[in-house]
C-alpha cells in the first residue's frame, strides 16, 4: 500500500487508536472517581453524555498536542540533519523527542482536567483546569511526566536494541498490556489527583 491510501490508512488508524485510549480512560475516570464519591456509576445515555462532553477536550489534548509535538521532533531533526549531518540526525531527533515533549507535557498537565470533570459530570473549562491544577502543578506535571516515560520509553529503548527478536517478542506478547496498564493506571492517578485538587480549591 503506497500514496494516498497509506496516508489515509495510517490516519484513520491513528484517530481510532486515540479515541480508543480516551475512551478507555473516560471510563476509567468516571469508574474511580465515582469509587472515591461512593456513587454508582453513571450508565446508558448518561455515560455517553459525559464523554460527549469531554471528548473536544481530550480530542485537542491528547490528538492534537501529540501530532504537533511529532511534527516539532520531526522539524528539529530535519535540521540537525542540515546542520550536523546525517550521521547526527539519530542524536538531533533524540533530543528533539524527550526535551520537546517537556512543554507539551505541562500543558497537558495543567489543562488535562478538562477531560476529567466532563467524565465525573463537571464542567471544567481550560481556564478551570489551570485554576484547579495550580496547588498540585509541580506534582501533577512530575506524574504527566513518569505516566509519558513508562508509555514511550520501552519502545524507544528497544527500537535502538541490535537484537531484533527481543523486538519482536515485546511487540508480540507485551506491548499493548502494558499500554493498557499504564492507560488504566493513569486515568485512576488523574481521577485521584483532580478529586484532592477540587477539595484543596
Amino acid at each position: 500500500m503506497t500514496g494516498p491510501f497509506l496516508h489515509v490508512t495510517w490516519w484513520t488508524y491513528s484517530i481510532a487508536v486515540q479515541l480508543v485510549t480516551l475512551g478507555v480512560m473516560l471510563s476509567v475516570i468516571l469508574t474511580a472517581t465515582h469509587r472515591m464519591r461512593r456513587e454508582s456509576v453513571a450508565t446508558g445515555n448518561d455515560l455517553f453524555q459525559r464523554m460527549g462532553r469531554a471528548l473536544p477536550y481530550g480530542f485537542c489534548l491528547v490528538f492534537l498536542f501529540d501530532q504537533l509535538y511529532g511534527f516539532l521532533a520531526w522539524g528539529i531533526s530535519s535540521l540537525g540533519d542540515m546542520a550536523l549531518g546525517a550521521e547526527w540526525g539519530h542524536f538531533s531527533f533524540s533530543m528533539s523527542y524527550y526535551l520537546g515533549a517537556l512543554p507539551f507535557l505541562f500543558f497537558l498537565s495543567r489543562f488535562g482536567f478538562t477531560i476529567v470533570g466532563p467524565a465525573v459530570d463537571d464542567r471544567v473549562s481550560f481556564k478551570d483546569s489551570w485554576r484547579i491544577s495550580s496547588p498540585g502543578a509541580g506534582a501533577v506535571f512530575l506524574t504527566t511526566l513518569v505516566w509519558w516515560g513508562f508509555k514511550k520509553l520501552p519502545t524507544n529503548l528497544l527500537g535502538v536494541s541490535p537484537y531484533s527478536y527481543l523486538v519482536n517478542f515485546y511487540f508480540d506478547w507485551f506491548h499493548m498490556p502494558i499500554q493498557a496498564c499504564v492507560t488504566i493506571l493513569f486515568g485512576v492517578v488523574a481521577a485521584v489527583w483532580y478529586e484532592r485538587l477540587k477539595l484543596a480549591g
